[in-house]
């Protein structure tokens, strides 16, 4: 597991969600962004007790979060998209390119 290890996987998860609100013309502010990382965080949680499968919340978060922002967005295009965006982002965490330079 690299997230977090040698990536910083909430920068990118910052810039992915950016890009793909900025492709779909979705408004996108750092408010936005928190109330993502919330919705998201307890979506993962409610993974864990068994609530929602990985498909599942993939989809919901963002439901959720246009349903509490009143923006009317495909939830599914959304979620297809910020992961083609988020396997484009690879922002490393400070000094990791010197622990492992074999990998880069």
């Amino acid at each position: 597991d690299i997230d977090d290890t040698l990536f910083d996987f909430a920068a990118c998860e910052r810039e992915a969600i950016k890009k793909t609100f900025d492709r779909l013309s979705i408004p996108c502010s750092d408010n936005i962004l928190v109330e993502y990382h919330e919705i998201n965080r307890e979506m993962w949680h409610a993974l864990e007790r068994g609530e929602y499968d990985r498909l599942q919340i993939r989809t919901l978060r963002f439901e959720i979060l246009f349903s509490r922002l009143g923006i009317r967005a495909d939830a599914d295009e959304v979620n297809a998209l910020y992961g083609e965006m988020l396997s484009r982002e690879h922002i490393l965490l400070p000094g990791a390119r010197y622990l492992t330079p074999f990998i880069f």
